[in-house]
């Protein structure tokens, strides 16, 4: 009788054995599912045969309306895993531009942003004012709180200009508009002579973002993505993973006129 009760239990337990692995296995089968799912989902790499750099090529410092000193803009970038950037004060600081030259911490390119009465400029890799003389001869050099010095030059003189120092010129924030006429929207037809455009920045409203998207499939501009930072804090807000050839000034001009620099915004980082 004992036997014949173990008999049962034992034949109990095996059934219930085979159904615990059943389920084990439907579960195992489900889970491979999902990850196969998430997998194909998931955002492939950029080009992960090529080198991909993290940079920013917008921010300020106490050179003109930023609130931290060159020292603190570099020691965060390289914080947040920057291999580049470039120092576009509102003004040429010859000692930050000096400082920026000789950087070993990151590759750092001396840059300015140009105030024209009809947009900004991030004139990429210059070492000289484009209105320098002009703002010399009247006196005026601008400070933190009115606009700076624009010497009267137009959007194609100014470009002209920082081309003839071998820079670039990248549209900045074209889509926006600030008071006091500090800030006019640039032109889709003045677009087409920059060598790219700021495509996206954080300060940009859904509709700007849209417009900017519009214009980009329409034109054909090379983009870059930059977070116009004034404060340490925001440098990683928004910043540009370019393919590059090395890690050089020449090298970021090239991926820039060449739109292969991609948004941080995008979840592709490969630093």
């Amino acid at each position: 009788m004992a036997n014949g009760k173990l008999k049962k239990t034992i034949s109990l337990l095996e059934c219930d054995g085979r159904g615990y692995l059943k389920y084990a296995l439907l579960a195992l089968v489900l889970i491979a599912g999902l990850i196969v799912l998430v997998s194909l989902a998931a955002p492939k790499p950029l080009n992960a045969d090529k080198n991909l750099y993290a940079g920013n090529l917008h921010m300020h410092t106490t050179c003109s309306d930023g609130k931290n000193s060159y020292d603190e803009m570099v020691e965060e970038s390289v914080k947040l895993g920057f291999k580049f950037i470039a120092i576009t004060d509102h003004s040429v600081c010859p000692d930050y531009m000096e400082r920026c030259r000789n950087e070993t911490r990151l590759l750092c390119i001396p840059s300015m942003e140009f105030t024209t009465p009809n947009g900004h400029i991030l004139a990429i890799d210059i070492t000289k004012d484009p209105a320098e003389e002009e703002c010399r001869k009247n006196n005026d050099t601008g400070d933190n709180n009115e606009p700076p010095c624009t010497g009267g030059l137009s959007l194609s003189e100014a470009i002209r200009r920082i081309h003839a120092q071998g820079g670039i010129a990248v549209a900045a924030h074209p889509m926006t508009i600030l008071p006091n006429n500090w800030l006019k929207k640039i032109s889709a037809d003045n677009l087409l002579i920059f060598d790219a455009m700021e495509c996206d920045a954080p300060g940009y409203s859904p509709a700007e973002r849209m417009e900017s998207e519009e214009l980009v499939r329409k034109l054909g501009v090379p983009c870059v993505f930059d977070s116009d930072a004034h404060d340490k804090e925001s440098l990683g807000t928004m910043y540009d993973i370019c393919e590059l050839e090395n890690l050089s000034k020449e090298a970021v001009k090239d991926a820039i006129v060449k739109n292969k620099c991609h948004s941080s915004q995008s979840g592709y980082l490969r630093i």
